[in-house]
Parts: C-alpha cells; sequence; structure tokens
C-alpha cells in the first residue's frame, strides 16, 4: 500500500455506552477523527435467512495509517453510510491498519 492509495476521506466515531437510568443502555457515537485518508474496499456482501426474512449485509475492508485509538466497539462512516468495525486484525509492522466492516441497514 502507498500513500497514494489513500483516495477516500472517512470518519472514525467512537461509541460510548452508558445507562440511561431505567435498565436500558443507551449508546452515543461522537467523532473521534473526520477527514481521515483511507483507501476504501467493497467485500463481497451476503444474503442471509433470520427471524423468517431475508436480511442483506454490505461488506468493506477500509485501509487507514496504523492507530492505536480503535477497537471493536467503533464505527467509520464512509460517503454517508455508517459501518459497524467488525474486526481490525493485529499487523505486524504496524505501519497500515485494516479496518473490516459491516455497514448499518
Amino acid at each position: 500500500m502507498r500513500a497514494g492509495d489513500l483516495r477516500w476521506r472517512v470518519t472514525l466515531q467512537t461509541v460510548t455506552q452508558s445507562n440511561d437510568g431505567r435498565g436500558g443502555v443507551t449508546s452515543t457515537a461522537a467523532t473521534l477523527e473526520a477527514n481521515v485518508p483511507a483507501h476504501v474496499r467493497q467485500a463481497p456482501g451476503r444474503e442471509f435467512l433470520g427471524s423468517d426474512q431475508v436480511a442483506a449485509e454490505r461488506r468493506a475492508v477500509f485501509t487507514v495509517r496504523y492507530r492505536t485509538d480503535l477497537t471493536e466497539r467503533d464505527r467509520v462512516v464512509f460517503e454517508g453510510t455508517t459501518y459497524d468495525i467488525r474486526g481490525i486484525p493485529e499487523q505486524v509492522f504496524r505501519q497500515w491498519l485494516q479496518i473490516h466492516a459491516v455497514a448499518v441497514l
């Protein structure tokens, strides 16, 4: 991967959860960093049967410069679509970070 391959801009969001006082949990997203240069590769989606309905899933792999502040609880926003992070494989040389994500539909 070369720096010139980072053609798109994404927004990284951190998600925090707190108790709402009635036994429930409220999730809040805050922007961690906006306009992060990224390479975006649309991964093959899938369809599956759940609750007697056919559901579709759209996946993407985002490659950004290495950072340590992202977890699987966070999100990526790309072209108006929010993606939940599903995996961040460990990188040996810590130069790039691949973020495997699924669109929130």
